[in-house]
């Protein structure tokens, strides 16, 4: 089954880039569900940050594959490439949302940025991600999630699971600003949608090999065609998620649900050659210029 990048758990093309959802052999997710290690995406261009001074500063980002810049470095389709991140990384490809912070709020963002994303990993090890992360940047003005797609299990019991994963992100969100409180946490719905995604992929042989399948949720039948029935059925299951992270949102001031992801259009070149499940560099940086007006916006910089 694709979900979306594996820690994304569909491949990169449907909401977070659909990586694989029911863990494939090609995605970091079944490889990883353990408590993570910490992976830092720190610029190491950035100057030395300017003395803290106690006030709200820097970006923090935390949640799944969509973060890490998995399989976005050719030669390594099978690790992380932080600097390769739409949201943090410092590769000037990509132009992130950190560097393109950094660059219209300095004095709030530059030299301070924390990426403690873990490919593969579910909602249940948010919590430890923040907490881990904020011990990096200690009060942070923004926060990144991108979660859900792990969490998939296309085997008739996410309906019951979408109340207990609200509540874990809600958990996570509440740890950080409890010590954080001028924070903005940025919650995002998954990247895209699976048809769109399902019909990218059959533009690509080697794509549509990879997402051809019989299992539950899967884009494309074994034959390679449009699996319609699955496709509809995962969508009404990520739905359930975004709905769930959406109520849990509206409970504190401080976090905006970004639901813009879900108009994210995926192109086989935006998509990591050979894994097809996560952004290439390309990709990667088409999401963060497709989040930016937003993003720029609930933020209120530059």
């Amino acid at each position: 089954m694709h979900v979306r990048r594996a820690a994304t758990t569909f491949g990169t093309a449907a909401f977070v880039t659909l990586a694989g959802c029911g863990g494939g052999s090609d995605s970091p997710d079944a490889a990883s569900r353990q408590t993570p290690s910490v992976n830092l995406s720190s610029p190491s261009s950035s100057p030395s940050p300017t003395p803290y001074d106690g006030s709200a500063r820097g970006l923090v980002a935390v949640g799944h594959s969509g973060l890490t810049g998995y399989a976005s470095d050719p030669k390594y389709l099978t690790s992380d490439a932080p600097a390769n991140s739409w949201a943090t990384g410092d590769n000037p490809e990509v132009d992130s949302i950190y560097l393109r912070l950094a660059e219209a709020d300095p004095d709030s963002y530059k030299g301070y940025v924390a990426n403690y994303a873990v490919s593969g990993s579910t909602a249940d090890t948010l919590e430890a991600q923040v907490t881990a992360a904020l011990k990096e940047v200690t009060t942070p003005k923004a926060m990144i999630i991108q979660t859900i797609d792990n969490d998939v299990t296309c085997d008739g019991n996410d309906a019951a699971n979408y109340r207990p994963f609200g509540q874990l992100v809600k958990h996570a969100m509440t740890t950080v600003t409890h010590v954080s409180p001028k924070v903005t946490v940025l919650l995002l719905a998954t990247p895209g949608r699976p048809l769109e995604y399902a019909k990218v992929a059959m533009g690509s042989a080697d794509a549509r090999r990879h997402f051809s399948s019989d299992e539950p949720c899967s884009l494309l039948t074994s034959k390679g065609k449009l699996n319609l029935p699955e496709i509809r059925r995962l969508t009404r299951i990520i739905e359930g998620y975004e709905a769930a992270e959406e109520r849990v949102c509206a409970q504190l001031k401080q976090c905006v649900y970004v639901d813009e992801t879900e108009t994210y259009q995926d192109t086989l070149t935006n998509l990591a050659k050979g894994d097809w499940d996560h952004f290439s560099v390309a990709g990667n940086a088409a999401f963060a210029a497709h989040l930016w007006p937003t993003i720029k916006r609930r933020l209120d910089v530059g």
